[in-house]
């Protein structure tokens, strides 16, 4: 019975990361890229609650093309240049403002009306 269950956990741990891989995207390109922007100006913005989409958004960006990872990295990398260059609240307000719209676009494209994005 140990075998088994030794067996067992082998077998699932290298399953899992193959069939996650095998399966296809969830979003479309842009949606991805949507999500990864919300999820930027989010983890820019109020780190610790982030990480779970975060986490979620890694796992997508393994079924997604390289060519839409690639956009959204180019957001990731811009919007945290922004981040550091906030000096003073009206840039902060400004990156609020920014974070709203993103993330009502990405969770409108995520089917997702009832977050909260301010």
């Amino acid at each position: 019975m140990r075998f088994a269950l030794i067996a067992t956990i082998a077998a699932a741990a290298i399953a899992v990361p193959l069939a996650v891989q095998a399966s296809g995207p969830r979003m479309s390109g842009e949606a991805f890229v949507e999500a990864v922007r919300c999820a930027a100006y989010e983890s820019a913005l109020t780190p610790r609650q982030a990480a779970a989409q975060r986490a979620q958004l890694n796992v997508e960006a393994q079924r997604q093309p390289a060519a839409a990872v690639q956009r959204a990295h180019n957001e990731v990398n811009s919007i945290n240049a922004e981040a550091r260059a906030v000096a003073n609240r009206a840039d902060a307000a400004i990156m609020r403002a920014e974070r709203a719209a993103a993330c009502s676009a990405a969770h409108v494209a995520q089917g997702d009306a009832n977050h909260d994005a301010a």
